[in-house]
C-alpha cells in the first residue's frame, strides 16, 4: 500500500514496487489523478493494481482503505506512509497546531493502517511459537521509533 501515490514521490514508490512484481494499493484524494495513475502503472509493469480514493486524516477512509486492500490483496505487506508535512517554514517558524498536524498525519495515519489490518496480517507460519506468544512483528509495536528500529 503506497499512500499519496498518484503523483511525485509515492507515485515514483508505486512504480517501482509494481515494476518488481508486487500487487500494489494505491491512494490519494484526487479520484481522476488516481484512477490514471494506476491504469498508467498497470499498462507500463503489468502489475495487479488497485486504488481508492483516501484522506489519511480520516479514521474511516483509512478503514475503508484497508478493508479493500485486504479483500483484493488479503492484506497489507508493505506500507508507505507518504502523507504530507506541515507547511513550508523552518524549524522555529512552524506553529505547535501545524507541528501536531503534521505528526498525527505522518505517524497516526501509518500506525491506523496497522490496527485496521492487524486482523490480515500473517507471517506465512500460523503455527503458535513455543512459548504461546503471539509471533506477529506488529503485535507488540513500541511507540518508540528509535526502539523499533534498534538491532541487538
Amino acid at each position: 500500500m503506497v499512500a499519496a501515490s498518484s503523483r511525485g514521490l509515492g507515485r515514483t514508490i508505486a512504480d517501482g514496487l509494481a515494476d518488481e512484481g508486487a500487487r500494489v494499493m494505491i491512494s490519494a484524494r484526487d479520484e481522476a489523478a488516481l484512477a490514471q495513475t494506476a491504469r498508467e502503472i498497470r499498462e507500463a509493469t503489468g502489475a495487479e493494481v488497485d486504488h481508492h480514493v483516501t484522506d489519511l486524516t480520516q479514521a474511516d477512509d483509512i478503514r475503508v482503505l484497508v478493508k479493500r486492500t485486504a479483500e483484493r490483496f488479503g492484506g497489507v505487506d508493505v506500507l508507505v506512509s507518504n502523507a504530507g508535512g506541515p507547511p513550508a517554514g523552518f524549524f522555529d517558524t512552524v506553529s505547535d497546531e501545524d507541528w501536531r498536524g503534521a505528526f498525527e498525519l505522518k505517524k497516526g495515519a501509518g500506525r491506523r493502517v496497522g490496527v485496521e489490518d492487524r486482523p490480515h496480517a500473517t507471517l506465512g507460519n500460523e503455527d503458535p511459537a513455543p512459548s504461546g506468544k503471539e509471533t506477529h512483528p506488529r503485535s507488540r509495536l513500541p511507540l518508540s521509533d528509535e526502539k523499533a528500529i534498534r538491532i541487538g
